[in-house]
C-alpha cells in the first residue's frame, strides 16, 4: 500500500503542462499568481503571506520551482 501511496504523491509532484498555476510558478521568481489570478510582486507580499505561500507549497511538493525560491529568498532577506 505504501508504494501506492507514494506512486499518488509523486505524481501528483509532475508538473502539469495545463495547469497555469505550476507553469506559473515554474518560470516566475518575483511574481506571485494567486487562484484569483491576482498578481503579487514577491517583495510587496506581507511576511505572513510569503510564510503561508512557502507552506502550501511544501504540503504540495513544489519546493523546486523558482516561486518557492523567490519567496524563501525575499523570507531570508526580511529576517
Amino acid at each position: 500500500m505504501l508504494s501506492n501511496e507514494q506512486e499518488f504523491w509523486d505524481h501528483l509532484c509532475i508538473p502539469d503542462l495545463n495547469n497555469p498555476f505550476q507553469q506559473h510558478r515554474l518560470k516566475n521568481d518575483k511574481v506571485w499568481l494567486t487562484r484569483e489570478r491576482v498578481e503579487f510582486t514577491i517583495a510587496e507580499m506581507k511576511t505572513s503571506h510569503i510564510q503561508n505561500c512557502i507552506a502550501m507549497l511544501e504540503r504540495v511538493n513544489q519546493t523546486q520551482t523558482k516561486a518557492y525560491r523567490g519567496l524563501k529568498q525575499e523570507l531570508s532577506r526580511r529576517f
